[in-house]
Formats: structure tokens, C-alpha cells, sequence
């Protein structure tokens, strides 16, 4: 369930990223926070939930400049 949480919020902003360089000048950087369960050695799904409660709100999905 966290996965799609993520995915759901992930793809909107990086369409708008890919759009951004094609249609004008400019420049977009996307990072992207992915799991690894196996050297977490967690299960895929508990490294989602890892995602979710641990690392966005470290690090979160957001547009942080935008000059448009």
C-alpha cells in the first residue's frame, strides 16, 4: 500500500520535470529515494513502509524551486 502512496506522488512530478526541459529553456533535476530490501533485509513491503515513515520526511516529494 505505501508503494503506491509513493508512486502516486512520484510520477506527477516528474513528468512536470521531463516537460519542463522539453518545451523551454531551462534546467530540472529529479532524485528519485528507492528501496532496497535486501540490504535492509526487509521484506519489499516493510521497506516501503521504511520509505514512507522514515526517509520522506527527511527527504520529501516537492517541487523546491519553480520559476515559471
Amino acid at each position: 500500500m505505501a508503494a503506491g502512496l509513493v508512486l502516486g506522488r512520484l510520477v506527477p512530478g516528474t513528468k512536470a520535470a521531463f516537460q519542463t526541459q522539453i518545451e523551454r529553456p531551462g534546467f530540472s533535476l529529479v532524485e528519485l529515494i528507492s528501496s532496497c530490501p535486501t540490504w535492509w533485509r526487509m521484506k519489499p513491503l516493510e521497506a516501503f513502509a521504511h520509505i514512507e515513515e522514515n526517509m520522506l520526511p527527511q527527504y520529501p516529494l516537492k517541487v523546491f524551486v519553480d520559476k515559471t
